[in-house]
């Protein structure tokens, strides 16, 4: 199934989205950019491999809600450290100094929406 528009609608299959391999390493695929959504939001599916993650960062633009759909992740959440298995949501505002890692032997999946978007480019 390809990416098509009904009415306003956009309808994916699984593993399908814009996708790319930033470094090799991980396995992103863009589900719906901003230039879709007026810019109000974008939605981002990424596989992680183990004992991988991005440093300890800050948004100062953007917030992100994060749902785990494989695996487990680590955040760390301004001086707190929090365990997300499948299933986890977290919701960071702007301005949280954050970070996470996979600190297991296989891959994670997790959704992140971002508002506004742009961080997806």
């Amino acid at each position: 199934m390809r990416e098509r528009a009904v009415d306003t609608s956009i309808v994916l299959a699984p593993g399908e989205g814009k996708g790319t391999t930033p470094g090799g390493l991980r396995q992103i695929k863009i589900k719906i950019a901003g230039e879709t959504t007026g810019s109000r939001y974008s939605m981002v599916e990424d596989t992680v491999p183990p004992h991988y993650g991005p440093p300890l960062h800050i948004h100062k633009n953007t917030d992100e809600a994060f749902y785990v759909l494989k695996g487990t992740l680590r955040f760390r959440l301004g001086a707190d450290k929090i365990e997300a298995p499948t299933g986890s949501f977290l919701f960071i505002p702007r301005g949280i100094p954050h970070a996470f890692i996979n600190p297991t032997t296989e891959p994670a999946t997790y959704i992140v929406i971002i508002s506004p978007s742009g961080f997806e480019k």
